[in-house]
């Protein structure tokens, strides 16, 4: 999958769980290449799905920009046509689906939690009874730097999200949400705006510290 300056250097960590369906596709890393930059199948709590098979399908291509962390037992499907554009430092959870007909671009930072859907098409046709009228099934997803979809949420198609928003778990995104502030807070069915001037802290060192504070 990769030219043999990069792949020798190991930057695609599989876990054994993981189960190739197609990689028929292409890959490409827009970043320097070092060993375990990607790994596939490891990360999220898989004391909840211990074991449960990862599901790659790659008929389309994948970029990889920086650090991506694949959590266990997730969905990862690139269409023919596909393009699946992730940026620096991604991190999801276990089964968490992406399904990428067209185009979906996750920015830098970003934390999709387990069970949640990042779909780029409605698979079907829907006809409005009324005018006749068919829109196209596919349509892009843009998810911006330093977001947090919480758990059971799904993105659908048509969805921007911008950066530093967080999406309340079991939400449904099919807006664009570009026009919010940063810091904002969205949620629902379908989601909206909730508030504003909330930040999710991603510093790994802050968040530690912040919890032993907590404890004592």
């Amino acid at each position: 999958m990769l030219p043999f300056k990069q792949a020798i250097l190991f930057p695609i960590i599989v876990s054994r769980h993981v189960s190739f369906h197609s990689l028929k596709g292409e890959i490409v890393l827009e970043t320097a290449p070092k060993s375990g930059l990607v790994t596939i199948g490891f990360s999220g709590d898989d004391t909840i799905y211990p074991g449960k098979k990862f599901f790659f399908k790659l008929d389309g291509k994948i970029i990889f920009k920086g650090k991506a962390n694949l959590g266990v037992g997730s969905i990862i499907r690139v269409d023919k046509n596909g393009v699946l554009e992730i940026g620096d430092n991604l991190t999801t959870g276990h089964s968490v689906k992406i399904i990428c007909s067209k185009y979906v671009k996750i920015g830098n930072t970003v934390r999709i939690a387990w069970e949640s859907q990042v779909i780029d098409t409605n698979f079907h046709y829907l006809r409005n009874v009324e005018n006749g009228e068919i829109k196209d099934r596919v349509g892009n997803i843009i998810i911006g730097d330093f977001v947090w979809v919480g758990n059971r949420s799904t993105v659908q198609k048509g969805t921007v999200l911008g950066n530093n928003t967080i999406v309340t778990s079991n939400s449904i995104c099919n807006s664009n949400f570009s026009n919010l502030e940063k810091f904002s807070i969205i949620g629902g069915m379908p989601a909206k705006f909730i508030k504003s001037g909330i930040e999710r802290i991603f510093d790994i060192d802050e968040e530690i510290a912040i919890s032993k504070r907590f404890q004592n």
